[in-house]
């Protein structure tokens, strides 16, 4: 088995049956459409489906529809009738998407319409009534039938989630349902990082022009991620729905996981992206800007965060129990900021090879350990030009340690409530240990104390 792929873009409809991204299919109206056990006979006129092969996916929908209500194979045809494998009891086809027993049955003319292949054009396809809608993963024989469901989704258009919040569908923990972006050909900016707006490739190769499809939310909506969802190379945008930091414009509150691989999170007032419960958020190589008004990315259960970075929040990554490699928090808005926060007792918190660079009067302190006692390790971290504390304890105990962490320029002190015992290694760093700061370049420049200095140093052998 493999992935069965899916596409939306804009110049599609979501009528179509979402499985190809370059056909315009035609409407052909029924003469009748039945579901009964097991199978659903669609009747067009005299050679509707003439060139239709086996295999081929439609989607069919009500008259009234706005999305596809339906999406499956076709098992059987004669040029005018068709039909589509369907599990009989569950309303639900045995290899597609979408519920059949919602579509107008018992005769009539003309109440079901069938569009053969061609790409949907948004993620309305995910609301009530639309095939890809659906809370249990049991309801989808495609995702079952199949190693997951991969949506193609096209850059060169905004996405705007302006009139009702989008919640996706929930997938398997062995076969989750992943939203792909790329730019003009499939899989084309899969490892690619936007530099500035400049996308690169690791080994400096650049594609020219080159976008992610947007998402924007407004104050009224959401983009909302249920369980085992996977999401690569889209960005996001949006104020969030409300005062609450957890009500953000991106939200998850499911109890499986959810990955997120090279997207862009950029909140417009609060909160950008929020997890409310126990599922557990990974992050890889994405990009998260703040605001004054919020936490950038504020996470409940576990997370991973790796090769992440964070640019001009008042608050950058509230979090409870995490690893945080890799990262770069890089300035702030506001003299409270905080690029780490720690909310939850008895919480853990690893953070290691990683840069927090406030500018020399923004980024009161790199980490904030909230509660006590917050057990974990800090190591190998840069904290350089902050307001505050490199890392502050906020006058509690804590049984974290702190192991060849590298301070210069912060204002109140590299340490706070921390125990001596638990300081290992700590570096005093040059005044200016980076090639660029100020252009957003870490790289370490020459005669920086931290070259070489990190956590083993030497491995015992």
């Amino acid at each position: 088995m493999a992935f069965l792929d899916f596409y939306i873009q804009a110049t599609g409809s979501d009528l179509n049956a979402g499985t190809d991204n370059t056909a315009t299919p035609t409407a052909i109206p029924s003469a009748t459409c039945v579901v009964s056990s097991g199978t659903i006979t669609f009747t067009g006129a005299s050679g509707a489906f003439t060139g239709v092969s086996v295999g081929n996916w439609v989607s069919l929908y009500n008259s009234a529809d706005t999305v596809s209500r339906f999406t499956g194979q076709v098992a059987t045809n004669d040029n005018t009738i068709i039909t589509i494998l369907y599990a009989s009891g569950t309303g639900y086809s045995t290899t597609g998407l979408g519920l059949a027993t919602g579509l107008t049955t018992g005769g009539a003319a003309g109440a079901v319409i069938c569009r053969v292949g061609g790409p949907w054009a948004s993620f309305a396809i995910t609301n009530a009534g639309g095939a890809m809608n659906g809370t249990t993963p049991s309801l989808s024989g495609a995702l079952t039938a199949n190693d997951g469901l991969r949506v193609n989704v096209l850059a060169g258009t905004t996405y705007a989630i302006s009139t009702t919040s989008i919640t996706l569908p929930v997938g398997l923990i062995n076969k989750p349902i992943l939203w792909r972006g790329y730019y003009a050909a499939i899989g084309d900016i899969d490892n690619y990082a936007n530099v500035s707006g400049t996308f690169v490739s690791p080994s400096g190769a650049t594609l020219a022009g080159a976008s992610r499809p947007l998402i924007t939310t407004i104050s009224s909506t959401q983009f909302i991620l249920s369980n085992y969802t996977h999401l690569w190379n889209l960005e996001f945008t949006g104020p969030g729905i409300g005062t609450a930091s957890t009500q953000a414009a991106v939200v998850f509150s499911g109890t499986g996981d959810i990955k997120a691989l090279r997207c862009r999170f950029t909140s417009t007032s609060r909160s950008v992206i929020a997890s409310t419960s126990t599922g557990t958020c990974t992050f890889e190589a994405c990009y998260v800007t703040g605001s004054s008004g919020g936490a950038a990315m504020q996470l409940a259960g576990y997370a991973n965060v790796n090769a992440c970075t964070f640019r001009n929040g008042s608050l950058n990554l509230f979090t409870t129990t995490a690893n945080v490699t890799f990262c770069i928090f890089d300035l702030g808005t506001g003299s409270n900021t905080l690029f780490i926060s720690h909310q939850l007792a008895n919480g853990a918190l690893n953070v290691s090879n990683c840069t927090f660079y406030g500018g020399g009067t923004l980024g009161q302190d790199g980490i904030w350990l909230r509660y006590n006692p917050v057990s974990g390790r800090i190591a190998n971290n840069l904290f350089v030009s902050l307001s505050g504390y490199g890392v502050n304890g906020n006058g509690v105990t804590h049984n974290v340690m702190l192991i060849n962490n590298a301070f210069v320029n912060c204002s109140s002190g590299n340490t706070n409530s921390i125990q001596p015992t638990a300081i290992i290694g700590s570096i005093t760093e040059i005044s200016a240990p980076f090639a660029n700061a100020i252009s957003h370049d870490f790289t370490l420049a020459t005669g920086a104390a931290s070259r070489q200095a990190g956590m083993p140093g030497q491995f015992e052998v």
